[in-house]
């Protein structure tokens, strides 16, 4: 924090654009709500009811010539709806510059960004987009004072200590890094900034900025990239399935090598059990013919005899 630096200075105005500047008026009693008259040229007064802290009224102003712009304030008491405001204890006023261009502003801000590095200027410049700062106008060599002066002062100091705070990440690149699964899976990580407790909302680094602001706390944390994540559940899918295909294709051949068995066991009891019929048939057959061929080689008393038998054991029936 000691290494930076205390800036001051005021916004300008570009010539026939209207612009919104905030005008912050300094309250030292323990008022948390007060209101305030502003009187900027050319226009009716504005009535403001500011609170704390920053005691911060919204103009907007189109300048139509060149020349300084003077916006005076004074607090003044007012009844509403709710009932009387007190009257903010102070009054003052503050000069606007009115430009054709801000290059000369972002001249000075280009060498701060030089000065302060990549990451400190990114963490800067979102920290003073957050509190609405618009830096691209803000002449930091203005002999003037502003409300925004505490934002930017706010912006480089909680930047630095954003910083300078451990991660999970630690050296590594926190945008892609190689990291393992608890699996003990290789694959890749980045880094990601949360809310902390059982929640542990994921949050951007934008919002991380935004809470180092406020004063709120914030951690970080490591996961796979959802790229890499979806990539390797495809892999890991694609893999299951021809694992299960395989398995699959195994049974079903196991299957198939039963029912073949089985079909080759019921051919075989079938072609014994077609030989054993065949062979019953051809031994009745051959017991016909055998008798057949006894009987017509009987002698003809023998004939005579069998035939008077058959009769009369015909007869006796």
């Amino acid at each position: 924090m000691a290494s930076c630096p205390v800036f001051a200075g005021q916004y300008q105005l570009m010539l026939g654009q209207a612009q919104s500047v905030p005008i912050a008026a300094s309250v030292r009693n323990n008022e948390t709500q007060c209101h305030l008259q502003l009187q900027v040229p050319g226009q009716q007064v504005l009535e403001r009811v500011v609170t704390a802290p920053l005691f911060e009224a919204r103009v907007v102003i189109r300048p139509e010539q060149a020349g300084p712009v003077i916006v005076r304030w004074m607090g003044t008491a007012i009844r509403n709806e709710k009932g009387v405001v007190n009257a903010c204890p102070t009054e003052g006023q503050t000069e606007l510059a009115v430009v054709t261009s801000n290059e000369r502003v972002m001249a000075v801000w280009n060498a701060l960004f030089t000065q302060l590095g990549p990451s400190m200027t990114e963490c800067v410049r979102t920290a003073m987009q957050t509190q609405q700062v618009r830096y691209e106008w803000f002449d930091l060599k203005a002999p003037q004072t502003s409300g925004e002066d505490a934002k930017i002062n706010a912006s480089l100091q909680q930047c630095e200590i954003f910083l300078t705070r451990s991660t999970a990440w630690g050296a590594k690149d926190p945008l892609r890094h190689p990291c393992a699964l608890p699996s003990g899976q290789k694959t890749v990580c980045e880094g990601f900034y949360a809310e902390p407790g059982r929640s542990g909302k994921v949050i951007s680094k934008q919002q991380a900025i935004a809470r180092q602001l406020q004063g709120l706390s914030w951690t970080t944390g490591v996961q796979e990239q959802p790229a890499v994540k979806a990539q390797r559940l495809k892999r890991e899918h694609a893999e299951q399935v021809q694992i299960e295909a395989q398995a699959a294709a195994k049974l079903e051949a196991q299957a198939k090598q039963q029912r073949d068995e089985e079909a080759r066991v019921a051919a075989q009891v079938k072609a014994e059990a077609d030989k054993a019929e065949a062979e019953k048939v051809r031994e009745a057959q051959q017991k016909e013919q055998e008798e057949k061929e006894r009987l017509e080689k009987r002698s003809w008393f023998t004939k005579t005899y069998d035939d008077l038998k058959q009769k009369v054991l015909g007869g006796n029936k």
